[in-house]
């Protein structure tokens, strides 16, 4: 709208008095005529202003201003007008690169929105992961109808890069060349033992002396864990694995999860090769009482899962119930572990391939 300041220059004389003429006693009358009309002019133009400046507050929140059509916003603060450091959900906002921008004093032009559009208000989230971010895996399920349904997988490790996922480290509590986890085991734990190629993981033990722990062992072979980047409470534990040997497991692969406080708060083995065959295993503070499916599994492919839950734990080998517990049960946060033991003298060097390893929740 024009500003006031514009008509000024139509404002009558301060003074209020008609202009000074030598000729007063002829124009006088004429004078006092005109300056009479342009007042009458004046205060209808005015009179006029006055109005239209009263039109355009009066309009209300919502309805379009009638000079331009655009919708007026209710008086108050503008939400789309940002003053000092630029903000997004209260918290700085975040480069692509990851970096934080720099503040910025900024004003952001006004948006005005037609009457019939409809705003939504977007906040960014935080930039903090947590620990375990649940995600989707286009409905992924367990192997085997008696396994259930679930309504999400937190954890999906495909081994399909060059290098080990992201959710994995190598050794045993520690970095570099670590001790075996069992006194009986023949091994250190070497993270050149460890590799990820043709879509699998590959654990591979090999007839090489090396020192861990103190001692002096003659094989080196491969381990992995999720401690310290990964770990749940209940819900549904698989792997697709080869082990070594030809009907008979060979070695001591393994695939199972741990708590931090052995034994108090538990050790599930899903599966691990034991004299040949392929056993599951509950251990706590009472014991470790378990199940075997017997030979067969050692040189193909199958998949091993344990579902646990609040008050049991069942274990399925290619999606058959091969046992279950219901005493004891552990609800601390636990971590997996895939390890290839050597226990005894055997003919290496011998893999544990491991296609994929998931977990889900209800």
């Amino acid at each position: 709208m024009p500003s006031k300041s514009r008509w000024s220059a139509l404002k009558p004389n301060p003074a209020g008095g008609a202009r000074r003429s030598d000729n007063r006693g002829t124009h006088a009358g004429s004078h006092a005529w005109q300056n009479g009309a342009l007042a009458l002019i004046l205060v209808a133009v005015l009179s006029g202003l006055g109005v239209l400046d009263a039109a355009i507050p009066a309009s209300s929140s919502g309805s379009p201003n009638p000079l331009t059509g655009a919708t007026i916003t209710a008086s108050g603060a503008d939400p789309t007008t940002t003053t000092g450091t630029l903000r997004t959900n209260s918290s700085s906002r975040t480069a692509g690169d990851g970096g934080v921008r720099a503040s910025r004093s900024l004003r952001t032009p006004r948006t005005t929105v037609p009457p019939t559009t409809t705003t939504t208000k977007t906040t960014v989230p935080p930039t903090t992961t947590p620990t375990t971010a649940p995600v989707t895996f286009g409905g992924i399920q367990p192997v085997g109808p008696s396994a259930g349904s679930w309504a999400r997988m937190i954890l999906d490790s495909e081994f399909s890069g060059s290098s080990l996922d992201s959710q994995w480290s190598t050794g045993w509590f520690g970095s570099g060349i670590t001790p075996g986890i069992n006194s009986a085991e023949q091994n250190c734990y070497d993270p050149a033992q460890v590799g990820v190629s043709g879509g699998a993981l590959n654990l591979t033990a090999v007839a090489r002396s090396e020192s861990c722990g103190g001692v002096t062992q003659p094989y080196a072979s491969g381990i992995v864990t999720t401690n310290g980047k990964f770990n749940f409470t209940y819900g549904y534990m698989e792997a697709l694995i080869w082990m070594h040997g030809a009907g008979s497991i060979a070695h001591w692969p393994a695939f199972w999860a741990d708590g931090q406080n052995w034994p108090t708060t538990g050790e599930i083995d899903t599966v691990e090769g034991l004299g040949g065959t392929a056993c599951a295993h509950f251990h706590n503070s009472a014991g470790g009482p378990g199940g075997c499916a017997g030979g067969g599994y050692g040189g193909s492919w199958h998949t091993y899962a344990a579902d646990w839950e609040p008050g049991s734990l069942t274990f399925y080998y290619d999606g058959v119930q091969i046992w279950k517990v219901t005493s004891g049960i552990t609800s601390a946060p636990m971590y997996l572990i895939l390890n290839l033991a050597v226990s005894s003298a055997v003919t290496v060097p011998a893999t544990m391939h491991v296609d994929y390893v998931r977990v889900w929740q209800h």
